[in-house]
C-alpha cells in the first residue's frame, strides 16, 4: 500500500516527513498508524503541506505529504514502510 505512494523522507527535528506520489485515503491512513504505532512518539500520522523548510525543494511543493513524531530508539523499522 505504502511502498507504491512513498517517495522521499526527510527527516526533522523529532518529526518525520514522507513526500508521496499519490495522496492515501483516509482507509490507508488509518491503516498505516495502525500498522506503525509503535515507531510514533505521541499523535499520529498526518497529512501536512508543504514545510516552509522545503522552500529549497521547489519541484516539489504539490507533493502530497505525511508527517510523525517518530520514536528515536525505532527509527529503523521505518524502512519497512517502503517495501
Amino acid at each position: 500500500m505504502f511502498e507504491k505512494s512513498a517517495f522521499s523522507a526527510r527527516p526533522g527535528l523529532k518529526r518525520m516527513l514522507h513526500r508521496l506520489q499519490h495522496p492515501l485515503s483516509p482507509g490507508q491512513l488509518i491503516q498505516l498508524n495502525g500498522e506503525f504505532s509503535d515507531i510514533i512518539e505521541y499523535g499520529q500520522c498526518e497529512k501536512i503541506e508543504a514545510l516552509l523548510e522545503e522552500d529549497d525543494e521547489p519541484g516539489l511543493v504539490q507533493l502530497p505529504r505525511l508527517a510523525f513524531h517518530y520514536k528515536l530508539e525505532r527509527i529503523r523499522p521505518l524502512s519497512t514502510m517502503y517495501r
